[in-house]
């Protein structure tokens, strides 16, 4: 991979090296994250249990509504 980088460096146009590149970075991603976000009833259940959860904190603390801050999903999946 240092080689292929270190090319697109003096030369940003080859596309041959960055296509090399994005194979080889492809390769090394573990494939278990696509079934866990093709799971909907996974991710339903996940998003249900968070909006209940809001839902009792608003109500028991008569404030405004939680905010909550998911870091790491990276996919927008449960908005």
């Amino acid at each position: 991979m240092q080689y292929l980088r270190s090319v697109l460096q003096k030369n940003p146009d080859f596309l041959k090296a960055q296509e090399n590149l994005d194979n080889i970075c492809d390769l090394l991603v573990e494939r278990w994250h696509f079934r866990m976000l093709n799971d909907v009833n996974r991710n339903q259940c996940y998003r249900d249990v968070i909006r209940e959860a809001l839902q009792q904190y608003s109500a028991s603390s008569g404030e405004r509504p939680a905010l909550v801050l998911d870091i790491g999903t990276g996919t927008g999946l449960l908005r």
